[in-house]
């Protein structure tokens, strides 16, 4: 369930949150997916789920913890969200 692709490093778990989808980040995230894992630009599934904006799975993310963690640039999601302007993405990272 951790495996990461060898090219990004990135995992399922970064791919589903990108890609907003919630049921895989549940299903990913009980059969223990590392939620701090980061990939070869040191940004996790949650900073994934900032990116795009994904404010569903950041919430699930947010929930497993390490909101605090910074990617290679110094960042957290909630400032990646902030950058991206995703209102509704810093909201739940806020909340």
């Amino acid at each position: 369930v951790n495996y990461a692709e060898p090219m990004s490093s990135r995992t399922a778990l970064m791919f589903a949150a990108q890609g907003g989808h919630a049921e895989a980040v549940k299903v990913l995230a009980a059969a223990s997916a590392d939620v701090s894992k980061v990939d070869k630009e040191g940004t996790t599934a949650l900073m994934w789920a900032a990116v795009a904006g994904k404010a569903e799975t950041a919430k699930l993310l947010a929930a497993q913890g390490h909101k605090d963690l910074k990617n290679a640039q110094g960042l957290t999601a909630l400032q990646i969200a902030e950058k991206m302007n995703h209102a509704d993405t810093v909201a739940v990272l806020r909340g």
